[in-house]
């Protein structure tokens, strides 16, 4: 259910195949690694699936060269199979793209694991550099909407959709806003529509997220209730545009549903 949300919520088909594919691998890769870094990798694995987080435990001061992080994998494999710091190499080596320790597949299982986190759980940026895991609004009726200041329907919508937002805000209700404008020419132009708004904005320069796809057509919105089910897919509307009506149809039902 959970990962039908997210993906929807990333505005763009979820491609099942590269899920099962990277489930497929993961399990693959644990079927080689010592029993406690197995049962490690498919506890991580199962909370993805269940639509959580993998349990990610950064550690600072780790280094990020090919060979000080292949001593530190070599000490690992031969002080008892740690799984946390197979973890935290893992993201280390993903993160700087190095080559080390990617023979062990305690690694290369946990690199999967990040991959298919980005892939079920994508992080959008807002424009005050805040983080937004879509993945923390479990149990809350969420409302994504996508828009740009050149867009007409997207700026006729907006007010309406803050106004709508900050009512019932008591009730839970959460929305999102990206603009798809470029941010070198357009950042102040975004942050002056946003500053109107009661709800956060952030910036989608590119019209994708990675592992989902193109944002081809705006506004577009998504609402998905308190149980992370898709009540109004915004790429099968022929009038995407919200307007007070539509709201009250389709939101406000939700709001005083229960989780």
């Amino acid at each position: 259910m959970w990962r039908v949300l997210f993906g929807l919520l990333a505005l763009a088909i979820l491609r099942a195949e590269d899920v099962d594919g990277l489930v497929a691998r993961i399990k693959a890769l644990a079927s080689k690694e010592t029993p406690s870094a197995r049962a490690d990798t498919l506890e991580r694995l199962s909370r993805l699936l269940d639509g959580h987080g993998p349990g990610l435990a950064r550690r600072d001061g780790l280094p990020a060269s090919n060979i000080e992080v292949e001593r530190l994998v070599e000490q690992v494999e031969h002080g008892g199979d740690d799984p946390a710091t197979y973890f935290a190499l893992a993201m280390v080596i993903r993160e700087h793209e190095l080559s080390a320790g990617l023979d062990n597949p305690s690694i290369r299982s946990r690199i999967a694991l990040l991959d298919l986190d980005e892939l079920l759980n994508p992080v959008l940026m807002r424009l005050d550099g805040a983080r937004v895991r879509l993945a923390d609004y479990r149990r809350k009726p969420v409302l994504l909407a996508f828009w740009a200041t050149w867009c007409v329907p997207c700026r006729q919508e907006l007010p309406l959709l803050s106004g709508y937002a900050s009512q019932h805000a008591v009730q839970g209700l959460t929305v999102l806003g990206f603009a798809l404008d470029a941010p070198d020419d357009d950042l102040r132009k975004v942050q002056q529509v946003a500053r109107s708004l009661s709800f956060p904005v952030g910036l989608l320069a590119n019209s994708s997220v990675p592992g989902y796809g193109r944002i081809w057509r705006i506004p577009v919105n998504f609402t998905i209730d308190r149980k992370g089910r898709l009540i109004d897919n915004g790429w099968n509307e022929k009038q995407p545009t919200w307007t007070a009506e539509r709201l009250e149809r389709i939101v406000t039902p939700l709001l005083n549903a229960p989780t």
